[in-house]
């Protein structure tokens, strides 16, 4: 029942909050939510409502992909597969309901511009910070109020009304003493928390002239969302809230600002960042404002160029170029540690460094990073796109200041990693016509998948390819002054996408999407069997098949991204049809699942487990003071002492399958607390029916052990063994062969 009201709370919680995987919206009601903020905000996520940008929204790339019914088939099969588990693991809790009634909720509420945000709280104790969500309902008011009404129908029996201000709220009666209030002012509905002055309320009913200028550095075109935190007063707030505490919490917050001041971030002010539609494609831009000059890591990029783009392959997928001194940021954080810690922290990281370096045979400042000039660049191809590697794969460039250095220390590198891999790691060299030489570094699981990292050094620029393929084909670009070879700034898509980038970025990031996208869902379709076997397994039945989207991806252009260093901080621009970002989270959530869903259900298995073995506990706490009650004796069934137990739920294990009709737990009758080995004699056990693998029991001094099968099979017999009576036959989960052998009773009272 816990269980339950929890899920109910956290569904309404989503449900009034609206959730931030609502529709995009347009410029002038995210401009219109802006107004609404209350003062002194530390942050905020503002989206604008489907409701003002759907026909934008539908023609994009993403409003394609998300529309196309195979898509939408694919996902709704999906969730009514994880419902349908989610429900049959509740039993008799209806999940499913609630949840479907949550996210029926969520859909329309979706359609209007909504924030998110968090601003300081004046308070006299706990944190000095409240949360607020405020949302724009417009003509879907009456709509939305009837859709909350179905969600606090959920906690009708909690349901409370409170005055904050002058407006009437709905609260809850238990709140562990953190203010929570929900409702609304006009058209607007709000939710706060920790907000006890209604401070969120301020600008709802009659909004500020003017927005505020958070985003005023930032151009805006077609606004689907926008963000903005201020670093400084987030940090203020922890800093304070943190420093009125223990003397350990304010040494730890010292220390913190002596790491950021040396890491060159105590000047950062505040992140910013917008993003809307522009026709089929998506925009972006974001800001991090830097007080200042640069300083520690940040001061540690440099300009780049499209000239890195050079050496690149006319037929890579995409391609990316920065400029960083890594030298410089290892020395940084050398220096910060030693700021923080001088007299502990940093001679233990000085020994520690100089113990691997020692080992290595090589300097891992000078050696290693010194011998690196900055920029570098790096690309990759798609799978067919080279007959030579068609499994594709990845290069990279980086140039150098001290070619023979690096070489020696990356071959080092290499002969320390074989030696300590214990014959896992294989280490050659393979001679080009021309006497280049190429080094591999070759692993059996890897190689198999034709990953075999090989590197060389070429013109004072280190070329590292996924395979042997691709690093010779790296070298002939790099060498393309000399050969001809045209690079990927030669394609048109290139230079359609770089017409705009301003120059001396510091970053600049170019894909031709289409083959981006067509290739990760060929490379996804390869792990989706794995997921759909692995989820099978746990009962979860996904599509046999990922939705065809190829007839959307054939007129999706080339993106671009790219940074450059203001005279007030940090820009980015973003220009592409955005599934970059959308299909590689898709793409890396699915095979994310693949392998977590395993351990998921293993926790979960791991939870119950816990559980049973404290109902155990209790179980064997409710007999003994029964015991103690009655001479010393143990009941002569676990009925008997039901008195005992406080709650009849502590006999039900959460183990127990649903429709199994056994009983959760056995008891082993006929002792007492006078018997010689209280400590290794079973009391209650878990029904082996149902164990596969551990079984828990609770012995008769109280304590309980979650055992393996032989490790309980043992101690069975000999409890049974002491206590005179033949040894029951154990059946567990799988075996269904044999019946249990019948307990004869207990042994005779031998006591005096």
């Amino acid at each position: 029942m816990i269980r339950y009201r929890a899920i109910k709370l956290t569904c309404v919680v989503l449900s009034m909050t609206i959730g931030t995987a609502a529709a995009f919206g347009a410029e002038s009601p995210v401009d219109r939510m802006l107004k609404m903020l209350p003062d002194d905000v530390v942050g905020f996520v503002v989206i604008g409502g489907g409701d003002a940008l759907q026909a934008e929204f539908d023609q994009s790339h993403i409003g394609r992909i998300c529309n196309d019914p195979g898509v939408q088939s694919f996902a709704s099969s999906i969730k009514e597969a994880i419902l349908t588990k989610l429900q049959e693991e509740a039993g008799d809790e209806p999940v499913a309901e609630v949840l479907r009634t949550a996210l029926a909720i969520l859909k329309p509420a979706g359609r209007r511009p909504f924030v998110i945000g968090v601003a300081r709280a004046k308070v006299t104790a706990g944190p000095p910070v409240y949360a607020f969500a405020a949302l724009d309902a417009g003509p879907r008011k009456d709509e939305m109020t009837a859709a909350l009404a179905k969600a606090e129908k959920l906690l009708a029996e909690q349901l409370i009304e409170i005055d904050v201000g002058s407006a009437r709220m709905h609260s809850l009666k238990e709140t562990d003493g953190v203010p929570l209030y929900w409702g609304w002012i006009g058209d607007n509905f709000v939710l706060a928390l920790n907000d006890g002055a209604g401070a969120a309320l301020t600008y709802l009913s009659k909004p500020r002239a003017v927005a505020p200028g958070y985003l005023s550095k930032l151009p805006g075109r077609g606004d689907a969302m926008a963000m903005y935190v201020d670093i400084r007063k987030a940090w203020s707030i922890v800093e304070t809230f943190g420093l009125g505490h223990s003397e350990g919490d304010a040494d730890g917050m010292k220390l913190a600002v002596k790491l950021l001041d040396k890491l060159g971030l105590c000047n950062v002010k505040s992140i910013a960042a917008r993003a809307g539609f522009d026709g089929a494609e998506l925009v972006g831009s974001s800001m991090l404002e830097v007080e200042g000059p640069r300083t520690g890591l940040l001061a540690a990029f440099k300009p780049t160029g499209p000239a890195m783009f050079d050496m690149v392959d006319a037929r890579a997928m995409n391609a990316s170029t920065f400029n960083c001194d890594l030298a410089g940021v290892y020395d940084t954080v050398m220096e910060a540690i030693k700021a923080a810690s001088p007299d502990e922290g940093w001679p233990e990281v000085q020994q520690g460094i100089a113990d691997i370096e020692a080992e290595m045979g090589l300097s891992i400042r000078n050696g290693l990073l010194g011998s690196l000039a900055g920029p570098v660049v790096s690309y990759s191809f798609a799978a067919g796109s080279l007959p030579e590697a068609p499994m594709g794969g990845f290069v990279v460039v980086a140039k150098l200041k001290d070619a023979k250095a690096l070489a020696e220390a990356m071959t080092k590198l290499g002969e320390f990693a074989a030696a300590a891999s214990e014959g896992i790691l294989q280490i050659s060299s393979q001679k080009l016509d021309d006497g280049k030489t190429i080094n591999v570094w070759m692993i059996a699981p890897l190689a198999m998948m034709q990953v075999i990292p090989s590197w060389s050094i070429v013109d004072d620029n280190l070329v590292l390819g996924s395979n042997t393929a691709l690093c010779t084909t790296a070298i002939n670009h790099v060498e393309a002054k000399d050969a001809g070879l045209k690079s990927i700034r030669d394609t048109d898509a290139y230079k359609l996408a770089t017409a705009r980038v301003p120059a001396n970025v510091l970053s600049l990031s170019y894909g031709d999407s289409r083959l981006q996208l067509n290739h990760l869902m060929m490379q996804l379709q390869q792990f989706w069997p794995m997921l759909t076997m692995i989820t099978a397994q746990q009962g979860i039945k996904l599509p046999a098949v990922l939705p065809s989207i190829s007839h959307i991806t054939k007129d999706m252009g080339p993106s671009v991204q790219y940074s450059w260093l203001g005279p007030d901080g940090f820009y980015s621009y973003y220009r592409g049809p955005g599934t970059e970002i959308g299909i590689g989270a898709v793409a890396g959530g699915a095979v994310g699942a693949a392998i977590a869903m395993p351990a998921l259900w293993q926790a979960r298995g791991q939870a119950m487990s816990v559980a049973s073995l404290s109902n155990l506990k209790n179980i064997g706490l409710a007999l003994i003071m029964y015991a103690d009650d009655h001479d010393g004796r143990f009941p002569d069934e676990l009925q008997a002492a039901r008195s005992y137990f406080g709650s009849s739920k502590v006999l039900e294990s959460p183990r127990k399958p649903k429709g199994f009709e056994g009983e959760s737990y056995i008891y082993i009758n006929g002792q007492s607390l006078q018997i010689d080995s209280p400590a290794t004699q079973i009391l209650v056990y878990e029904n082996p029916e149902f164990c596969e693998d551990k079984i828990a029991a609770v012995f008769v001094d109280g304590h309980a052990e979650s055992m393996s099968r032989e490790r309980f099979l043992e101690v069975f017999e000999q409890t049974y063994k002491r206590l005179g009576r033949p040894v029951p036959e154990i059946r567990f989960k799988g075996q269904m062969e044999g019946k249990p052998r019948e307990d004869t009773g207990p042994a005779p009272d031998t006591r005096p």
